[in-house]
């Protein structure tokens, strides 16, 4: 296509790259990690670092691997069985 350049490049959910300019594309191991919600973004919200495999502060993995917000009744048990533990 006349004008397509690596900055422009769209790319299909389900796949990652480094950068804008990165001619490398990966497939992403969940494809769930790897929605764009906008062109600038490469993972999914919740989701960040190589091929969107690492989740953001505040975040963590449920049994597929996508990234979910914490729930503070999860942090609560854990934090008290913790506790109890101790």
């Amino acid at each position: 296509t006349v004008g397509l350049t690596l900055a422009t490049l769209s790319l299909k959910d389900g796949y990652w790259r480094s950068s804008s300019q990165s001619d490398k594309i990966v497939k992403c191991e969940t494809e769930a990690s790897c929605v764009r919600a906008s062109p600038d973004d490469n993972c999914t919200i919740g989701h960040t670092g190589p091929i969107c495999s690492v989740c953001t502060e505040g975040y963590n993995k449920n049994a597929v691997g996508v990234c979910e917000p914490c729930s503070s009744a999860g942090v609560s048990i854990g934090f008290y069985a913790l506790l109890t533990v101790l």
